[in-house]
């Protein structure tokens, strides 16, 4: 009996041919089983994959084609860097070679049918429409699903156990354990409903924008009622409005005034520090006289020019220079007279000799008088222009105050200006003609709420029936997803048991992804007593063991019910496991790969022990094994590494 599953493709060869990424073509024909390649990072494995995907589906994988420039450098413009693939879909062979860097198929051969670029200008075409009939598939989309998040797990792979609550993993389920057809049926129901939702939600939206607008005139249409009663007050209205504009133009004169009054006391101010300025110049003047003046004096007895300065200081300042303190009047007036009248010393008040053969002290004396005198004039002066200055401040301060008083009464009177205007714009209109108006607006919007309520009915109840189809199908769904629980987690303990932990099982759980209208059933490992519903419930290499381990289990599953062998490839994440979780990792692989279907593992050197148990798994033959450092670019660093490379290479021991 025909399989009614539809039929992934296997995967049979490889071809990568002028692509700069890597230092010459190179080719791999798969065997049935596990297939082991091996090469240090950064030379190309995982480009390797998105090349598989990208050869199978050109632009509908999304991949851009920067990514793949970025990755392989310039060109050569003779020859097109090509991915050439051979895989089988059922009786079928697909053969294609397709440039990497454009959207071109050069060559396909469908069976025994050939197709050339230079011959068929919709090759692309042919291509899909058999793709899609062979596999019975009914979109590309939904083969690029498969190929990216099923046949083909890159390092960093997706979780099909948890990802978006299980959105993924449902839709995988409808396509590869249902009957061909299902899923295509399944995502037309489930766009029926977003579509009519999406329907139904905007014309409600509209129709309560509607009713709100309806709400609002008539709030204005209550309004306007009230402004009847006020229609009559216009002369009241523009009374007011004029007694408030003769009140604003007599604070614009205030302010006016007041800036001016300000300008002149500021003036006057200027004046009186130019005066201080003047005075205090000759009052520094006659003091620097004076200083002087008693240098000459008593230059005889005092040597120092700091004792000349103390004693200036303290006569003119009445401040002692060495601590800086205001003695008493007394004891300054006494000092001063001691070395001035009774030339005497101010400490010992012995005798001083103050005759100098080189000095009139006379005159000195005079000048001295003179120069006090004058210091004494300058001081007066200074004082009155001081205080004259003070009050001026205090003048400005108080008028600035008044200002800022008289800005505040200004604008709170163009305030009511504004609201006085806005008051008698409303009464332009005659609230009768108005109140019309709104009554024809607000019959207008009611008439539309009326035409979207009988639109939106008859979409509800549409709406409802088709939920209720996609209601039947998910049950559908969900059937099936029971009724191969026994069967799946038959096969998923078989792995769990031996290689992870003996507890460890499949159950059922309903979750509602993103953008779902319903929830759907998905499978989730339970162990230790726990059901683990999201990623977060396990340790990382836990989550990344249970995700080989399901994928590996649902193939294996699909193969035993479509009696179909499809292609997988897995590039592993060993790194996130200690020694003893490596070589379990390893075992489980090699116990897979002998259910027979093409099975490429991708890994690298960093575990020894893992690749020595991966060996057993490809029978420790050659012919199994793509060795990356025969055509990946090697950097400088990784050069120097090609020994010990080779020396685990060596220790595999292939045939």
């Amino acid at each position: 009996m025909k399989s009614t599953y539809i039929m992934l493709p296997a995967l049979k060869s490889i071809q990568v041919e002028n692509y700069h990424l890597f230092s010459k073509n190179w080719s791999y024909n798969l065997h049935a089983g596990m297939n082991l390649f091996v090469g240090t990072n950064g030379l190309g494995k995982t480009t390797t994959t998105s090349l598989i995907i990208y050869g199978m589906v050109g632009p509908n994988s999304e991949i851009p084609m920067e990514y793949f420039e970025n990755r392989g450098g310039e060109s050569s413009p003779k020859f097109y860097p090509t991915i050439k693939l051979i895989f089988s879909v059922g009786d079928h062979e697909f053969e294609i070679h397709r440039v990497i860097t454009e959207d071109t198929i050069l060559y396909l051969r469908v069976d025994e049918h050939e197709y050339h670029s230079k011959d068929f200008d919709n090759i692309d075409d042919i291509y899909d429409g058999l793709l899609k009939q062979y596999t019975g598939i009914e979109s590309i989309s939904d083969i690029t699903f498969l190929l990216q998040k099923f046949l083909i797990r890159q390092e960093e792979g997706n979780y099909l156990i948890w990802d978006d609550k299980g959105g993924d993993q449902s839709k995988l389920i409808r396509i590869l354990i249902n009957e061909a057809g299902f899923q295509a049926e399944y995502e037309r129901l489930a766009k029926d409903v977003k579509d009519l939702d999406t329907s139904v939600r905007g014309k409600t939206d509209v129709k309560a924008q509607f009713t709100k607008k309806i709400k609002e005139l008539e709030l204005l249409r209550s309004t306007e009622l009230e402004k009847r009663q006020d229609y009559n007050q216009r002369s009241e209205l523009e009374k007011s409005l004029l007694g408030v504009k003769a009140e604003y133009e007599k604070n614009l004169e205030l302010q006016e005034k007041n800036l001016e009054n300000i300008k002149y006391l500021t003036g006057l101010i200027k004046e009186s520090d130019g005066k201080i300025e003047v005075v205090s110049a000759e009052y520094e003047l006659h003091t620097d006289q004076i200083r002087d003046l008693e240098s000459r004096l008593f230059k005889h007895v005092y040597s120092d020019e700091s004792v000349l300065t103390s004693i200036h200081k303290l006569k003119h300042y009445g401040i002692c220079i060495y601590c800086n303190k205001t003695p008493k009047v007394e004891v300054v007036k006494e000092i001063i007279n001691k070395l001035e009248i009774r030339n005497q010393c101010p400490v010992c008040e012995s005798g001083l000799d103050l005759v100098h053969p080189d000095l009139d002290n006379t005159q000195v004396l005079e000048e001295l008088e003179a120069s006090q005198k004058k210091l004494g004039q300058a001081k007066e002066e200074i004082e009155p222009l001081k205080v004259q200055k003070v009050e001026l401040v205090k003048q400005v301060d108080a008028l600035w105050i008044e200002q800022r008083i008289i800005e505040k009464e200004i604008n709170a009177n163009a305030i009511k200006q504004y609201d006085l205007n806005i008051q008698l714009s409303t009464l332009n209109k005659n609230p009768e003609e108005q109140i019309t108006e709104y009554d024809t607006q607000i019959s207008g919007l009611q008439t539309q709420v009326l035409n979207y309520e009988k639109e939106i009915e008859p979409e509800r109840d549409k709406w409802e029936r088709a939920k209720e189809r996609l209601n039947a199908k998910n049950d559908e769904l969900n059937e099936v997803i029971s009724s191969f629980e026994d069967k799946l987690n038959a096969i998923f303990v078989k792995y769990a048991s031996k290689y992870f932990k003996p507890d460890c099982k499949l159950t059922t759980i309903e979750r509602r992804p993103k953008e779902s209208k319903i929830n759907v059933k998905s499978y989730v490992p339970e162990f230790e007593e726990k059901t683990r519903f999201e990623i977060k419930n396990c340790s990382t290499s836990e989550r990344i063991f249970l995700e080989y381990l399901f994928r590996i289990s649902l193939l294996e599953l699909y193969q035993i019910e479509s009696k179909n062998s499809p292609f997988i490839i897995m590039e592993t994440t060993e790194g996130a496991f200690d020694i003893s979780n490596t070589i379990e990792l390893a075992s489980s692989f090699n116990e897979f790969g002998d259910i027979g279907l093409p099975f490429i593992l991708i890994t690298n050197f960093s575990k020894p022990d893992f690749l020595q148990k991966l060996s057993e798994g490809i029978g420790k033959s050659k012919h199994r094994l793509l060795n990356y450092l025969e055509f990946g670019k090697l950097s400088d660093i990784q050069k120097k590494s090609v020994p010990e490379f080779r020396k685990v290479l060596r220790s595999l021991k292939l045939v």
